[in-house]
């Protein structure tokens, strides 16, 4: 039996596929479309894509689908699929966040689970919909916040936090009113940057210093025992921006220090006050937007006993379609509660098909792939893109779609920005051997959860100068990602070949793409930016290209 889950009309629409219990795949539209954070998107490329890659049709008898929501009763592509099939079932957002992450930790034991983010409009009250449905009337609410119970394979609701029903302008539709819907507006509507930059503001915070008297103005804001209407757009543009905290650079340092602050004090108070509730439940799984906050994953992981926490890899929407699709398949069969070993779930090319994008580039040198040779040219300074085997599923690049730098000259970050044409305002993040990432970090738990790249560690003191290009000076941290040989073997053995030249066991990693584009998904996207000098050499699953 194969499962289809999909997300759609949220900003990382996507769609995953599990057969007989197994996940096989999960492609994120951005990476087909190359449209970015288009809000109404649907997986129509990514269906495509994954029928001809599994060599099924959606009409096939052994087929059925799920949804998450929200589900659009007009929406065309919910349409054609009903084409095709009698139903499609449908589960709420959060309880999609919180099955795909408990499934995926490995935790059999009790767990908590937090799910969190910023509207998650419940617009679809029935667990199925059909073609009668496509134009029925629909409801609106606003869930932001659940809390469930996981041990075995099972998971329950105990707590769900609903947003107000308007928002400050009173519209039904818009119900930002917690702090992730307050990030989404600071981060567009004030520091001017796009949307899904927060890691922009959280990267600019440990530069400004603490305000107590905004700390305390924002504060009253956020409550869990019941929630305000949509007021921070009202306080933005009536008191914040006329006081000037987004034209003084020193302001706009001190307002993202004293927000990250804030942050990170709300959520570790609003878990620890759960683990009080549930002293049984010793680990702690975590999903939704809110949870790509790395800052604030690691004061969880740091201030309160949890034995380990575990952030899923896509913890944004992008994650949803893999939640339906485990949803549905559970209600069909046994699903094993099994720890991923890693998330290179998208889309990958064969040699073969890779051979038909560089056999007419006469302008090329191919070589076999040589661990060894790409650490001697990393050690030299030199830029690696990596676009091997299969694509990362989420928003983190973690060695597949990668691109290679040494870490330890300060002037690599901002060389990388000229490159590839970004305005990073944080460090580029470290891949570290994981030999060594207890010696090189304050790093002693949860390091199965850093192998996603989903929280911080602090650099011990003798690091820091050592590897300047992937760590916060300001606060000595970095977002590791922790390589581990058998899960990992690539990036294992360039690491390895790098340390035995450097005696260093760190690489600088960042995403494969140029300012304002997905990350690359196509031979020829990563064959162009070789060409264009973006990158120096590029890995092409077992081959080595340069240019002559």
């Amino acid at each position: 039996m194969k499962v289809i889950g999909y997300s759609s009309f949220n900003h990382d629409a996507s769609i995953s596929l599990v057969e007989d219990g197994k996940i096989l795949a999960c492609y994120a539209e951005e990476r087909f479309s190359r449209d970015k954070y288009n809000v109404f998107s649907t997986p129509k490329l990514g269906l495509e894509q994954l029928c001809k890659d599994y060599n099924f049709q959606l009409s096939d008898n052994d087929v059925v689908v799920a949804a998450a929501v929200p589900v659009w009763t007009n929406d065309q592509f919910l349409e054609y699929i009903l084409q095709h099939k009698k139903e499609v079932a449908v589960y709420d957002h959060h309880y999609c966040h919180a099955i795909g992450a408990y499934l995926t930790s490995g935790f059999k034991e009790k767990t908590l689970i937090v799910t969190f983010d910023s509207t998650s409009s419940t617009n679809w009250f029935k667990d199925k919909i059909t073609k009668k449905d496509l134009f029925a009337e629909q409801g609106y609410k606003s869930n932001y916040f659940n809390v469930y119970l996981g041990e075995g394979n099972n998971i329950e609701l105990v707590k769900k936090v609903d947003g107000a029903p308007y928002n400050y302008y009173k519209q039904y539709w818009n119900t930002l009113n917690n702090i992730t819907g307050f990030w989404h507006i600071i981060t567009v509507d004030g520091f001017g940057f796009k949307t899904k930059d927060e890691g922009k503001v959280m990267g600019l915070a440990p530069q400004g210093k603490f305000d107590l008297d905004l700390y305390n103005r924002l504060k009253k804001y956020f409550n869990f025992e019941h929630t305000n209407s949509s007021v921070f757009a009202h306080e933005l543009h009536h008191y914040l921006k006329p006081e000037g905290w987004f034209e003084d650079e020193q302001k706009k340092r001190d307002f993202a220090y004293t927000l990250q602050r804030l942050s990170e004090d709300f959520i570790v108070d609003c878990v620890a006050e759960l683990q009080k509730q549930y002293p049984e439940y010793k680990k702690l799984v975590l999903a939704g937007g809110f949870f790509a906050n790395v800052k604030a994953n690691q004061r969880l992981n740091e201030y309160l006993s949890f034995e380990e926490l575990y952030i899923m890899p896509p913890m944004g929407d992008d994650g949803l379609s893999i939640g339906a699709a485990l949803a549905k398949a559970k209600e069909i069969m046994p699903i094993e509660n099994k720890r991923w070993d890693n998330a290179f779930l998208g889309k990958g090319y064969t040699n073969d098909e890779i051979w038909e994008e560089l056999k007419n580039k006469p302008n090329l040198v191919i070589k076999p792939l040589d661990h060894k040779y790409l650490a001697q040219k990393l050690s030299e300074g030199l830029l690696v893109g990596v676009f091997r085997g299969r694509a990362e599923y989420g928003p983190r690049a973690l060695g597949n779609r990668t691109i290679l730098c040494d870490p330890r000259k300060q002037e690599n970050h901002a060389y990388i920005n000229r490159k590839l044409g970004r305005n990073e305002i944080m460090p580029f993040a470290p891949i570290v051997m994981s030999e060594y990432i207890s010696d090189i970090c304050y790093a002693y738990k949860s390091l199965r959860a850093a192998e996603f790249m989903t929280l911080c560690y602090t650099v011990k003191e003798k690091w820091i100068d050592k590897i300047p290009a992937v760590v916060q000076k300001d606060d000595a941290s970095c977002r590791s990602q922790v390589i581990v040989k058998e899960r990992n073997p690539f990036s294992w053995e360039v690491l390895n070949e790098f340390h035995s030249i450097t005696g260093v066991p760190v690489l600088l990693n960042t995403s494969f793409n140029i300012h304002g584009e997905p990350i690359v998904n196509h031979p020829s996207h990563v064959i162009k930016h070789l060409e264009n000098n973006v990158i120096d050499i590029l890995v092409l699953n077992n081959m080595v290209v340069e240019l002559k």
